[in-house]
């Protein structure tokens, strides 16, 4: 049986962390997925990064903070018309668990 990821512990993984996203939201149920894999002992694909900000792999790199397996990061470019977005990605995740 699959370990179940809470909010909590994803919560206490972010802690402190400074990485920034563009996006507005993660899905709990998508991280609990990639955990699940990464205690299966698969790779996680890498993440893609514009300095600090995660352009592709916020699942990935959650899971990954939880689970005690990084993934390898590749060089990503932002658009430059998401730069107004750009949010500490513990922030997004505090939201969506206020809204529940």
């Amino acid at each position: 049986m699959a370990q179940k990821i809470t909010q909590a512990q994803i919560l206490s993984a972010l802690k402190g962390d400074s990485t920034q996203t563009t996006q507005n939201a993660v899905s709990l149920p998508a991280i609990q997925r990639y955990v699940a894999r990464l205690n299966a002992g698969k790779k996680a694909p890498p993440i893609k990064m514009d300095g600090k900000v995660i352009v592709d792999g916020n699942h990935r790199y959650i899971a990954g903070l939880v689970q005690g397996t990084r993934p390898d990061i590749q060089a990503g470019t932002m658009a430059p018309s998401k730069a107004s977005q750009i949010k500490l990605l513990r922030e997004i995740f505090r939201r969506f668990s206020r809204l529940g």
